[in-house]
């Protein structure tokens, strides 16, 4: 009993420092016509201290607003867990209050099917965040990190 224990620890740590399941990780920001959106590949093992970057330059018209904001994902149907935990942090030097929020992606449904659209072994899921204050012509940096480090906040999918 003590091995099976130790082997899934073991299990979920080797899974967790290989997160190379092709992690394509998008940030789309909409205010009225004006859009960013572009995609960031994990780029083979998506480890701990990783941290997918997106820029975004606000045009001169955008007049201190607020953006709708998604995170798109895609992942290989062999993803084995059934949900993905992110930290989103976006910093501009028009806001001293940095914006930081925490995604909850289910993977799966609960009958362990994938949820999204799919091409072939890809599945694509978008996740609706609080919008983003972005100043009126200022730049916003957006990092994306994964915090899958607690065994205990994800699990296996069926």
């Amino acid at each position: 009993e003590e091995t099976n224990v130790k082997s899934a620890k073991t299990m979920i740590r080797e899974a967790l420092k290989r997160l190379s399941f092709l992690f394509l990780t998008a940030i789309m920001l909409c205010a009225c016509n004006d859009v960013y959106h572009n995609f960031r590949s994990t780029k083979g093992e998506w480890e701990r201290n990783d941290t997918l970057r997106f820029k975004f330059f606000a045009p001169e018209e955008s007049k201190d607003k607020y953006y709708d904001a998604k995170v798109e994902i895609r992942c290989k149907a062999n993803y084995p867990y059934k949900d993905l935990w992110l930290q989103i942090e976006a910093n501009s030097k028009g806001y001293t209050t940095p914006y930081i929020d925490t995604l909850h992606c289910n993977i799966f449904n609960d009958v362990g099917r994938h949820k999204g659209s799919t091409a072939g072994t890809l599945y694509q899921l978008d996740f609706p965040i609080r919008p983003i204050p972005v100043a009126n012509n200022d730049t916003l940096h957006i990092n994306i990190i994964h915090i899958m480090n607690d065994p205990a906040r994800f699990s296996l999918h069926p």
